[in-house]
């Protein structure tokens, strides 16, 4: 196929193109829908107002802000974008959750081959729905409110099936139902998902696919927490010759000790929480710098929030405390969370706090 670059100099966001364009290609095992693929930005295509990209068919647009290659936010979220608009070439048509959730999730795939980056959801669990059944039946309007419940809901409903299947049986299942819309022109729904991903299949992953949709579509069989982190805290601080004093969740920066908690209501708070950790620190001349990884974890089993964070620690400071924003403006879905704390793959420091409705 023939990749066109639409802005002159754009040269990472076309090399994201393309390597998207070829990882989804070979992950699909279809050719790609459409010979040629371009890029345009915000100032020279009138895109849907509030997205970040669109996919035309024949182009797809990303706003401007976004072609940057720096350490930005914009920067650092391109190549997903990238990514999840590439799969709109073939994940269109369908039930919105499956075409959101299918190009979400090769998010994941396009950013593992780049980067070796985990298989983890990216969306914040879904305020509205328990599951992709009571989206299904909801009403138009109370659909459109819960619009990012079709990327959150869908992305796990295939991260579910990838993590239980395995790669090669997903793929298998995954261009099964990629094949079977096109053929037929079907708006695909959970029966085209099941029969797709049936087919063809051994009991054992017939059973096994049963499983994922009654998690994840009809909310019958209890979430899969095996991939949760059990492993015991260990809060020494190697790389700084220090250890964590203690680390605790609060509402308000402006009023910490205050609103220091365990546990929030979702109809009296949204927002942003935060974490915060207290370091014990030799004394020193000079400063320290630590490098510390919050992986977030809600009650499916589901990391969805990842982020590096760098603390530097200034001369004389024994009784350090350092702050991360973990959340964003967003409404909490009621349940449980975990916020995990890593220093080179060791976890340092664990919180668990509790949503109420």
């Amino acid at each position: 196929m023939t990749i066109q670059r639409s802005v002159p100099g754009a040269a990472r966001s076309m090399d994201l193109l393309e390597h998207s364009v070829r990882t989804i290609e070979e992950f699909m095992g279809v050719e790609f829908p459409v010979r040629f693929a371009g890029i345009l930005f915000k100032d020279a295509v009138n895109a849907a107002e509030g997205s970040a990209g669109t996919n035309f068919g024949n182009v797809i647009a990303q706003r401007a802000k976004y072609d940057v290659d720096d350490d930005s936010p914009e920067a650092n979220f391109l190549p997903e974008l990238t990514a999840h608009e590439i799969a709109h070439y073939y994940w269109r048509s369908d039930e919105d959750w499956i075409d959101e959730g299918a190009a979400t999730f090769m998010e994941f795939i396009v950013e593992n081959a780049r980067t070796g980056a985990p298989l983890v959801a990216d969306r914040y669990p879904c305020p509205y729905f328990e599951n992709l059944g009571e989206l299904d039946r909801a009403n138009p309007n109370k659909r459109d409110a819960g619009n990012t419940c079709n990327y959150s809901l869908g992305e796990r409903l295939f991260l579910d099936l990838y993590r239980t299947l395995g790669r090669e049986q997903f793929r298998e299942g995954f261009r099964n139902l990629y094949l079977a819309s096109k053929r037929d022109s079907v708006h695909a729904g959970i029966e085209e998902v099941e029969a797709a991903f049936k087919k063809d299949a051994s009991p054992e992953v017939v059973a096994a696919v049963d499983s994922v949709l009654n998690r994840q579509y009809y909310g019958t069989e209890p979430y899969d927490l095996s991939f949760l982190d059990t492993s015991p805290v260990d809060p020494n601080l190697r790389s700084v010759d220090g250890y964590v004093r203690e680390a605790f969740i609060v509402l308000d920066l402006d009023r910490p000790e205050e609103t220091r908690t365990d546990q929030f209501s979702a109809a009296d708070f949204q927002g942003r929480i935060y974490f915060v950790l207290r370091a014990g620190l030799p004394s020193t001349q000079s400063p320290k710098e630590l490098m510390l990884e919050y992986v977030a974890y809600y009650e499916d089993g589901f990391a969805y929030g990842r982020r590096a964070h760098r603390h530097v620690y200034e001369p004389h400071w024994t009784n350090a405390r350092s702050i991360t924003s973990i959340g964003s403006s967003h409404s909490w879905r009621p349940g449980s969370y975990w916020v995990y704390v890593y220093e080179d793959d060791r976890k340092v420091a664990e919180v668990a706090y509790e949503v109420t409705p």
